[in-house]
């Protein structure tokens, strides 16, 4: 298996909000050979966003996708 993981962080309106907002994510590509020489592809990747309320303290709101999983773990 070979891994590829993309990472970013981007401050969202830096100087109005003094740095308070963030978006901030990875992806990893996960690349499996099977036996048949065929390549399968998965994929796992997270997204955030961020805001700091006091300090080092932040709500944060979350979204994930794992396609190792079912997708029944999706709702569909």
């Amino acid at each position: 298996m070979i891994i590829l993981e993309h990472t970013y962080k981007i401050r969202l309106f830096s100087k109005q909000l003094n740095n308070r907002v963030y978006i901030a994510g990875f992806a990893d590509q996960n690349f499996i050979y099977l036996k048949n020489e065929k390549l399968k592809f998965e994929l796992v990747t997270e997204h955030q966003l961020g805001f700091r309320l006091i300090d080092e303290l932040y709500a944060v709101a979350d979204y994930r996708i794992n396609s190792f999983l079912p997708s029944i773990n999706y709702g569909q």
